[in-house]
């Protein structure tokens, strides 16, 4: 299939087997210590709430004796405070061998972001004086490049657990761009698309089966696309796509999403097939509503539609006896008629039933 599950924005979050650490702050890092002349240099982030300082990027140092370093020094590192935009400059004798100055300068509020640049020979004069401009000069830029790099961070966490949360949903569910590509489906609608059932990929879109439905659907994503304002609104476009013969169609639904990254319009495609066994997502329900198990068979199959009768007869009981264990029924989960237990174990029901194993905890 041509359409992508997601195109979620990728951090360069690959570390070196090396260090742990990544290339973005190697920039910053060499410039540093070309310019500066030192030994070595380290680059740290500590946020608020953290104990301990992260390490961002090293050059000229391993990685265990950086380590061991920091944890001499932690305790002379400050710590994140509330001070705006204050910069702070200190010579630091770290007292262990081959390491003569450390200098360092950290930038404050909220995220510490400090330079610590190591001298095996103390610098003097213009050699002191260039290292703390350089310090100066580039730690506004590095401590908003890594603020940023931290907030797209938790963003991609979010998006992550968004399309998983959405991938355990049996409905099919899809982000259309403006340009009517798929920006987003769910596995449930990739399944569908798959299957070409009522739904199909042409390139990165997504349209029907049948050319028919194909032109309506298109019409209906021009419709929601253009008249789509900012509050977003309040209406959706529902379309029945026929599948294969024998098969109940499959329902669709195209509804604004609001606008996407660029500020333009986008659509919000729902994509659902009726057929279905519900008993593994209700016996849950009826766990938790105390019911035994032959009242949670007998209730299962009134709510996905069968008659006492039918259900009687499926079950080999008397009807009688059907009602019987209906009244109990009632009775446990607080319900009068058929009609309403229906209802409330629909109510209850989780959307992601038939594709993820539910447990009743009682």
């Amino acid at each position: 299939m041509a359409i992508p599950p997601a195109r979620p924005f990728r951090l360069p979050e690959a570390p070196s087997a090396e260090t742990g650490m990544d290339d973005d702050f190697d920039w910053a890092i060499q410039a540093l210590r070309s310019g500066s002349g030192a030994g070595f240099a380290l680059i740290l982030a500590r946020g608020a709430g953290h104990d301990t300082h992260r390490l961002l990027a090293l050059d000229g140092l391993p990685v265990a004796r950086a380590a061991a370093l920091l944890d001499d020094i932690a305790d002379r590192l400050p710590t994140p405070s509330a001070r705006p935009q204050s910069v702070e400059e200190s010579w630091l004798d770290p007292g262990v061998p081959d390491i003569a100055r450390l200098f360092h300068i950290t930038q404050q509020p909220d995220c510490a972001i400090s330079l610590v640049l190591g001298f095996p020979v103390p610098p003097k004069g213009s050699a002191m004086r260039r290292t703390l401009a350089l310090g100066k000069l580039l730690l506004p830029c590095v401590a908003r490049f890594a603020a940023m790099r931290d907030a797209l961070a938790r963003e991609h966490r979010l998006a992550h657990g968004l399309r998983n949360a959405l991938d355990h949903v049996n409905a099919g569910i899809g982000i259309i761009s403006p340009s009517k590509h798929v920006a987003f489906a769910n596995l449930a609608l990739r399944e569908i698309i798959d299957e070409h059932d009522g739904l199909r990929a042409s390139g990165e879109s997504v349209t029907a089966t049948s050319l028919r439905d194909a032109v309506r659907l298109q019409v209906s994503l021009d419709h929601i696309l253009a008249t789509h304002d900012a509050d977003g609104a309040d209406h959706a476009l529902m379309l029945a796509l026929p599948r294969q013969p024998g098969r109940p169609p499959l329902m669709a639904a195209v509804l604004p999403s609001g606008m996407d990254g660029d500020g333009e319009a986008s659509a919000i495609l729902f994509a659902i097939r009726p057929e279905g066994d519900l008993s593994g997502a209700l016996a849950p329900i009826c766990r938790l509503n105390g019911l035994s198990p032959v009242e949670t068979r007998l209730a299962c199959c009134l709510t996905m539609g069968k008659t006492l009768a039918e259900t009687a007869r499926m079950m080999r009981i008397k009807q009688q006896t059907a009602r019987a264990y209906l009244r109990q029924i009632f009775q446990k989960t607080g319900t009068n008629r058929q009609a309403d237990l229906v209802r409330m174990m629909m109510s209850n029901l989780l959307p992601f039933f038939g594709r993820t194993k539910v447990e009743a905890i009682v």
